[in-house]
């Protein structure tokens, strides 16, 4: 890039270096090429329940060795259990189970799972969400299952607890054979085409309370089929005051349990089902413009507010450059105000250069239930995103034009000596 030119100086005789035109402006258009690169990273898949989750095989354990030996984190102990969380399993028809455990006794959770069937078809022979057998202190939690067969089955399993999970859309949501002294608390079961929570005449003293259960073999040809029990001291309330919310409850009195138990719960309430998607409202965009170029180039901010009765489980933004292209889908973040509680945000810091234009967008959520809803179609501008921060090019450009101005006229007044 630099030549030196043995020259001698026409009054000193001194050597001194010179630098080609060519030179120069080669140097000079490094600048640009060294410079920092902004980049925006962007999500293009579409959330499901568990978007942050691994997906994972099904999985089968048959002795307590077995969590050890697959490496899950823990020791069995009740104060470090085993734990299987954050996955997300879809089963085909060639396993029982998402996940199976059997012949256990240490203390192990399922945690934070995400387990349906690998299509969304309505056939009846199908896998099960999880299958706990001849298992004690377990623990499953916070999971959603969905269009299996079964979703949680328990079969010989004892002093075991099932929280906080969402079973929905299977077959039966719950069923309990041959258990004793499990809690089945604070679960949504609706939805399931036969029966919300089932009981066989070997389950004994079982607490099953403070869960929400409705809507369970509900349709034109069948009455609500929410739960039946057929077992012995099993309770469907916490003994003091809270029992479970049933979309079927009179309003009046105790609520009857089907089955050969004759159990009641005592303290019963009436649930109203959220039968629609998230209300968004709100939804616009704030840009301000920095400086023009083959599109504005400017920070984005596009808002928009969600609420549901049963809750929101995510809410995003899907955009692209044209209505016949493939839509890119991106998840906002929650945000909340006090002036703007519902509130989600996505936000892009500008400027930036690239060929991937926001032309139309639009914002869709869902809640808890799977149910979903979506916005109109907003915006007809455009918006560049993604690619390098066009600064240091521009700044690059300029010093080229001045730095090959200089040379030019000093080289001119030399020919001119």
């Amino acid at each position: 890039m630099i030549r030196w030119n043995n020259q001698h100086d026409a009054e000193g005789g001194i050597l001194r270096p010179q630098m080609t035109i060519t030179g120069f402006l080669l140097f000079l258009l490094l600048i640009p090429l060294v410079s920092p690169i902004a980049i925006v990273e962007i999500s293009s898949s579409p959330k499901g329940v568990a978007i942050y989750a691994s997906i994972h095989d099904p999985i089968v354990i048959i002795s307590d060795s077995d969590f050890e030996m697959q490496g899950w984190p823990g020791n069995g102990s009740e104060n470090n259990p085993y734990l299987i969380e954050d996955l997300e399993i879809k089963s085909s028809q060639t396993v029982e189970a998402c996940i199976q455990v059997s012949y256990t006794s240490v203390y192990f959770i399922i945690r934070n799972c995400t387990l349906t069937y690998e299509t969304l078809n309505s056939g009846y022979y199908k896998p099960d969400g999880i299958i706990l057998h001849l298992v004690s202190n377990a623990r499953i939690e916070n999971c959603t299952i969905t269009n299996l067969s079964k979703g949680i089955h328990l079969h010989f399993v004892e002093n075991s607890m099932i929280n906080w999970n969402s079973l929905r859309f299977n077959r039966i949501g719950t069923v309990i054979y041959e258990s004793t002294d499990c809690n089945i608390t604070e679960n949504f079961i609706a939805y399931n085409t036969e029966i919300g929570v089932f009981l066989d005449g070997e389950s004994n003293r079982n607490r099953i309370f403070n869960n929400t259960i409705g809507y369970n073999q509900a349709d034109l040809a069948h009455a609500e089929y929410n739960a039946q029990d057929d077992g012995h001291d099993n309770l469907w309330d916490d003994n003091k005051t809270i029992g479970n919310a049933w979309s079927d409850y009179s309003g009046e009195g105790v609520y009857n349990i089907s089955g050969y138990a004759n159990s009641v719960d005592r303290f019963p309430r009436l649930v109203q089902f959220d039968l629609a998607g998230p209300e968004l409202y709100g939804v616009t965009d704030w840009r301000v413009t920095v400086y023009p170029g083959p599109c504005p180039f400017s920070d984005l901010t596009i808002y928009a507010s969600a609420r549901d009765q049963t809750g929101v489980d995510g809410v995003f933004i899907l955009y692209s450059s044209s209505l016949n292209e493939t839509w890119t889908c991106i998840e906002m973040t929650y945000t909340p105000t006090e002036q703007y509680p519902d509130r989600y945000i996505f936000h892009i810091d500008g400027p930036f250069y690239s060929f991937d234009f926001i032309r139309y967008y639009y914002v869709w959520a869902n809640d808890t239930l799977g149910l979903d809803s979506t916005s109109e179609m907003l915006g007809n501008w455009n918006h560049c995103i993604g690619g390098p921060n066009p600064f240091p090019l521009i700044f690059g450009i300029m010093i080229t034009v001045c730095g090959a101005i200089v040379v030019s006229f000093i080289v001119s007044r030399k020919k001119r000596k």
